[in-house]
């Protein structure tokens, strides 16, 4: 029998941050959860008054927030229980809002990035469309007159000309079936591994992912050492975290080695995957047994190699994706006047 297991209730940024200030001012969670369920609307109001029931029936903070998309961060669930048991949750729904607010905007940063070669992408398939459908079919006759000089480029532009009308709902079918493909084989985790390492096998999108992965983990075993000095057990917590198979592995065995005593600067060293940054951190906050102040600022100097390799993808893009452009404009336009320059000196 086919168990459909529960949606997990959402709560959004503003609804956390609300709920601290409410907590710090002495009011009841449920009470300070209803009245901000009083200015949403729809599935958000209504998921806020399912976590306000729980806590009027005595709910834990922990128990309840299990139920809401923060259970898809162990982190913060540890955070949370921690913060319970010293009367600090407060504090740490404060912290949480931050790193999501942070998080946040790094993704937005990565999204904004990759609109911009979207739109080329999308504008250049429209262009071909109209080349194939339209101007190719208008033409078609000219280019096959006598004396005309049908080349290679030529022929493949006729060729794929009548291939999209023709067989324009099999070609859209294929591309549909190849894109589904693709989403279904990022989900598995073999071919997420075979994505990923062909993905990262050019630099820049390699620095990319990995100041925008470790600045994240950065900012965990950072926000995790306000609350706890257990080291090992952060980096435990991010092994369950990571999508990365060799992150995860790294990360595992660094919380292994790190609760058997052996010092975390050495334990990280030990793993090609983590930038070598990290060890200096770690030996540093070792020294001064300041991991939350040495964790923040390897997370923001991750943050700025992400905005640093931004910027740089982001002058490499523009001339790549005109150079491809103009190209394939050329390849075109080579393809239609041929022939018809051939039939002009046949005519003389």
């Amino acid at each position: 029998m086919h168990i459909r297991r529960a949606r997990p209730l959402g709560i959004d940024r503003q609804s956390l941050k609300a709920l601290a200030h409410s907590v710090r001012a002495g009011i009841s969670p449920r009470e300070a959860l209803l009245y901000i369920a009083d200015s949403r609307r729809g599935r958000a109001r209504s998921d806020l008054i399912a976590i306000a029931d729980m806590f009027r029936l005595g709910t834990s903070y922990s128990d309840a927030f299990q139920k809401t998309i923060l259970s898809r961060q162990p982190l913060f669930m540890q955070i949370l229980r921690i913060s319970e048991s010293n009367g600090q949750i407060a504090k740490a729904l404060d912290m949480i809002v931050g790193h999501i607010a942070e998080s946040s905007r790094t993704r937005s940063q990565i999204i904004g990035l990759s609109i911009y070669p979207i739109i080329v992408a999308l504008m250049t398939v429209a262009f071909l469309a109209f080349a194939l459908f339209v101007i190719v079919p208008n033409i078609r006759d000219i280019i096959l007159m006598p004396g005309a000089d049908i080349n290679i480029v030529t022929r493949a532009m006729l060729a794929a000309s009548d291939l999209v009308i023709h067989s324009g709902v099999t070609v859209l079918c294929c591309l549909a079936a190849f894109v589904a493909a693709m989403v279904l084989a990022s989900r598995v985790r073999i071919g997420r591994v075979a994505i990923e390492s062909v993905a990262l096998r050019f630099p820049v999108i390699s620095r990319l992912a990995s100041s925008y992965s470790f600045g994240a983990y950065a900012a965990f075993i950072a926000l995790y050492s306000d609350f706890r000095s257990d080291i090992g057990t952060a980096f435990e917590l991010l092994s369950g975290t990571s999508r990365f198979g060799r992150m995860r592995a790294a990360f595992q065995s660094v919380a292994a080695s790190v609760k058997k005593g052996e010092i975390l600067s050495d334990a990280i060293a030990s793993h090609s995957v983590i930038p070598r940054i990290w060890p200096l951190f770690a030996s540093v906050a070792e020294r001064s047994s300041s991991y939350r102040e040495m964790f923040g600022h390897l997370a923001a100097h991750h943050a700025e190699s992400l905005d640093h390799y931004s910027k740089i993808c982001m002058k490499m893009l523009e001339p790549v994706l005109m150079i491809c452009v103009g190209a394939l404009v050329g390849i075109l336009a080579y393809g239609i006047l041929s022939p018809l320059y051939g039939l002009m000196q046949h005519v003389r």
